[in-house]
């Protein structure tokens, strides 16, 4: 699957890629910014042909892609319909794992963190810092509340999220309650 995932993200093509063995019916449309030989970075495009955040996921849980189909081709037309304008920045030259994770501090954005194969949301928050081996987050719960901090193994994270929708009212959550937008 590297080769081909590898070969769209040459291309910049749009893609489909089917990567939850509990729900096979499920799958993610987007590009492929990013890629090494264990994790990549995707690009989301939502149903609706909008821009919906980026994930870093194992290249090894894909098991099928698809591409140039009616739906890709009609979520091709929405992106273009809404002029979204893409990231090509992301890695910049660093790995899938340290491009996520730099984006992510950079844009101060919340993220969420799936850890061990647990199918949930582990940790969600800000990326505060990071080394090769972990990463502590300003933990925010789901309704915007502060948490306190967490401190991950980086060698445990299965996936990582950010500026899709959900994080998004996370995140406006956070502010209102800090006051960040209220005059």
């Amino acid at each position: 699957m590297y080769n081909k995932l590898k070969q769209f993200k040459d291309n910049q093509e749009l893609v489909s890629i089917f990567s939850d063995y509990r729900d096979t019916d499920c799958f993610s449309v987007g590009y492929v910014l990013s890629i090494d030989e264990t994790f990549y970075i995707i690009e989301h495009i939502s149903p609706m042909g909008r821009l919906d955040g980026y994930s870093f996921r194992l290249v090894d849980d894909i098991f099928k892609f698809e591409s140039n189909n009616t739906y890709m081709n009609d979520i091709s037309m929405l992106f273009k319909y809404f002029n979204q304008k893409r990231v090509n920045d992301i890695n910049r030259g660093l790995s899938p794992t340290e491009g996520i994770l730099e984006f992510a501090k950079s844009h101060n954005k919340i993220c969420t963190i799936e850890l061990c194969n647990s199918d949930r949301d582990d940790v969600v928050g800000f990326i505060e810092e990071y080394s090769e081996t972990t990463i502590t987050i300003k933990s925010i719960k789901k309704d915007g509340i502060y948490d306190g901090e967490a401190i991950i193994n980086v060698e445990q994270i299965i996936d990582l999220s950010y500026g899709r929708e959900e994080h998004q009212k996370i995140e406006i959550l956070y502010n209102l309650k800090n006051k960040k937008f209220m005059d």
